[in-house]
């Protein structure tokens, strides 16, 4: 529903909009075939045409996405952040290298029922979560290097 009303509000063709999926979920299985532990470790990476052509095994899941677009039950999603002292982190001998200081975070949320949003393609709280976390980390987005986002 959602990536319909932003297809629509951007006045974008479902082709188009199917195209530029299939090419940012080539880029995901390039980089998941090149990582050890990744459940596609090692396999030739699927191209944008194969991921965005309805095949008996790439069938339309739930439009706009296709299989080849969707998330596979067996993969563990699993995650962890640890955080730690300066004074912990040497004494566990982790290299300084390696460490990355928290600047700051923020948080919000929708509306309970996704009913009562003003619209389905954008998220004013994300919006204001993401602001409120460049401000309270003393930073502006063209600093940082990379975003991990979820939603």
């Amino acid at each position: 529903m959602y990536e319909n009303s932003l297809r629509a509000y951007t006045r974008q063709s479902f082709e188009k909009n199917t195209f530029e999926s299939s090419q940012l979920y080539e880029a995901f299985d390039k980089v998941s075939s090149q990582k050890d532990y990744s459940w596609r470790s090692g396999e030739v990476p699927r191209d944008a045409r194969e991921i965005g052509t309805v095949t008996k095994k790439n069938r339309m899941i739930c439009s706009p996405y296709l299989l080849l677009m969707n998330a596979f039950n067996a993969v563990n999603l699993a995650a962890a952040c640890l955080i730690t002292s300066v004074e912990q982190a040497e004494k566990l001998g982790i290299p300084e290298e390696k460490w990355v200081y928290i600047l700051g975070g923020a948080g919000t949320h929708e509306r309970e029922h996704f009913w009562e949003r003003s619209n389905f393609h954008s998220s004013p709280a994300m919006e204001q979560a993401l602001d409120a976390a460049l401000e309270v980390s003393g930073v502006t987005k063209d600093e940082i290097d990379a975003f991990d986002i979820y939603s």
